[in-house]
């Protein structure tokens, strides 16, 4: 039996992480003196009240909490392991999980590949649900590994903008992102992950309004002409004015007749990085 691990800022669908096969691991939100499991015990909310008069932080998983999360998927008879994480150039997470995977191939019998997706966000859970539907499918061990190794990096994509570069320059997470990019201008980035993993702006626009667009435009340049497994539309806070550019992007990108769309919000370590007001794509191709 195939198992799949996942971590919280892959933003995975939660039709995906309800499968008996999949385990999830928390990436930990720290506001102030005070740490909080990502989605377990800190929402959106909490989070964007916090910053409204101060900068909050993110870390790892708890060690103990992703050992438990391998050992229980190998107690419960699965040999076979794939795990998912965010972008090891942005994060520290792949390497945990690597060194965890470590200790379980000497203590048991299993094979385990750790996956970087090389992406953040729900860019990486369309990775994992990808996993999912071969694994559903009775894809074995070895034929999945070769699809996702022709898969990260390759058919696989994320396009974000912020009204604010403020927090990922917060957080040292600005990568090849044009961090001078003049505010007063209200110019406003497309962000995309490059094939090292790391964050860089691959179109700028004026204003949210035009940066949607702008934001459209990037991603149906990206796909062209071929067809999309799965697709998720993210956001960050729940003003009437994001609501209403996410609406508009869900109804542009229904016109291409992807198989799969998932919408939702990201995570609360995700948003310490964003910010409000987040607008984003991923998707991964055929």
């Amino acid at each position: 039996m195939i198992g799949l691990i996942c971590e919280s800022a892959t933003d995975t669908p939660f039709e995906v992480l309800e499968k008996d096969y999949v385990r999830w691991v928390s990436l930990r939100v720290i506001l102030g003196e005070k740490e909080y499991r990502d989605v377990l015990e800190i929402s959106q909310l909490e989070v964007l009240k916090f910053m409204e008069t101060d900068i909050p932080k993110t870390s790892l998983p708890n060690y103990k909490d992703t050992y438990d999360a391998f050992e229980d998927l190998i107690k419960k008879g699965y040999e076979e392991i794939f795990a998912v994480t965010i972008s090891s150039g942005i994060s520290g997470t792949y390497n945990l999980f690597e060194n965890i995977a470590l200790e379980m191939r000497k203590k048991y019998s299993v094979k385990i590949k750790i996956i970087d997706s090389k992406n953040i966000s729900i860019g990486a859970g369309v990775i994992v649900y990808r996993i999912s539907e071969l694994i559903d499918m009775g894809k074995d061990f070895e034929y999945i590994q070769n699809e996702m190794e022709k898969i990260v990096g390759e058919k696989t994509n994320v396009f974000f903008l912020v009204p604010t570069l403020k927090y990922l320059k917060a957080n040292g997470r600005i990568g090849k992102v044009s961090a001078s990019i003049g505010t007063f201008l209200n110019i406003k980035p497309i962000i995309s992950v490059n094939k090292e993993g790391m964050y860089f702006d691959v179109a700028k626009s004026r204003g949210m309004k035009r940066s949607v667009e702008k934001l459209l435009e990037v991603f149906q340049k990206w796909v062209g002409n071929k067809k999309i497994n799965a697709v998720g539309i993210y956001k960050s806070g729940n003003s009437d004015q994001t609501n209403e550019y996410v609406q508009q992007v869900i109804d542009e990108i229904n016109k291409m007749n992807p198989n799969k769309v998932f919408v939702g919000d990201i995570s609360s370590v995700a948003l310490v990085h964003t910010g409000d007001g987040l607008v984003g794509i991923a998707a991964i191709l055929y």
